[in-house]
């Protein structure tokens, strides 16, 4: 692998990923003692985990949606805490917790709508936020909860 600069090593990376991902799996096999050795620093990097994750987190909400850690807690609390659309607090784990409620957008326009359960979410984006697809499965429950 060509080590002439940073710069260079990243974008031949981007190029060639299945050869680096080969390369790196070949060099963590053959030097097995320094791969630990930077294991044991990143993992010596990150002793405070809920620190680590706020950092994540502040960093993910900034980055996919302009907002900031306050704003978010701001929107849950005027949704009190659950799901804008099902009225329920969210029960899906992540990393053995609770998840946070996720961040509801256009993906069009960008604008935050509002803050969702897993499983609200999903739905919505399974059912490509179309309202006539909504509309027709509320219909075909109907016809079938009848029978």
């Amino acid at each position: 692998m060509p080590t002439k600069n940073k710069e260079y090593t990243y974008r031949w990376r981007e190029k060639y990923p299945e050869r680096y991902n080969s390369y790196m799996r070949k060099w963590r096999k053959d030097n097995p003692d320094k791969q630990q050795a930077i294991s044991k620093r990143s993992y010596n990097k990150v002793k405070d985990l809920d620190s680590t994750r706020k950092i994540h987190r502040k960093a993910h909400l900034k980055a996919n949606f302009g907002l900031t850690l306050e704003e978010y807690d701001m929107r849950l609390s005027s949704q009190n805490g659950v799901c804008a659309i099902c009225g329920n607090p969210e029960t899906s784990l992540r990393r053995g917790s609770i998840k946070s409620l996720d961040v509801d957008h256009n993906h069009e326009t960008g604008q935050i709508r509002g803050l969702l359960c897993s499983a609200c979410n999903a739905s919505l984006g399974l059912m490509r936020e179309d309202p006539a697809r909504l509309e027709a499965m509320i219909r075909y429950i109907e016809v079938w909860r009848k029978q």
